[in-house]
């Protein structure tokens, strides 16, 4: 019984190491159109990649910044997948493009995206659990894509959040994804 224990607890840690943009590098490709294309998330052959060529500051006023990226969906193959258990190469559709509109606040690393369902700007709360169901991590993955193609810097860099679910703090952007970036 206790073996079983055991062999629970590490198949859940390990479960919990790999957050969903880490499955998402390997199942997806990290850029297209030569890396104009950055995957901010992937899930069930769907890719969200932040278009860097459409970045555009709305306002510049240190240390508050507003600036707007496409984020494009993208439908992949799942003829492909079945033969190659990859969506990585994979012949793909662009479903659609959505405009995220980001407001920053680089002292205090808070952002804001507005809500057009909702009419009005929503601060993303750095101290929670992120998951595709409520839109994380697309909006701190998108917001961090759009100010990195603007400024060529990080916005988060290395900031942790707090996770409740794990009783921990991260990092909010994986290292990867600011490789991806090329930052």
């Amino acid at each position: 019984m206790k073996r079983i224990c055991k062999i629970s607890l590490w198949v859940l840690l390990l479960a919990f190491l790999y957050s969903p943009t880490t499955f998402a590098r390997t199942m997806y490709d990290e850029t297209l159109n030569d890396g104009a294309l950055v995957l901010v998330v992937g899930h069930m052959g769907h890719g969200r990649y932040a278009d860097l060529s459409s970045v555009v500051v709305q306002q510049e006023a240190p240390p508050e910044y507003r600036i707007a990226i496409n984020v494009v969906t993208i439908q992949f193959s799942d003829d492909y997948f079945r033969e190659y258990k990859t969506y990585a190469g994979s012949p793909f559709t662009i479903r659609n493009t959505t405009q995220y509109v980001f407001r920053y606040h680089l002292n205090s690393k808070t952002i804001w995206h507005y809500s057009e369902r909702l009419n009005k700007w929503v601060l993303w709360d750095i101290d929670r659990d992120n998951t595709r169901a409520d839109g994380q991590p697309l909006i701190p993955y998108t917001a961090e894509a759009a100010f990195a193609a603007a400024y060529d810097m990080r916005f988060f860099d290395d900031t942790e959040g707090y996770s409740p679910s794990r009783r921990q703090y991260s990092r909010v952007i994986d290292e990867s994804f600011y490789n991806r970036l090329g930052i």
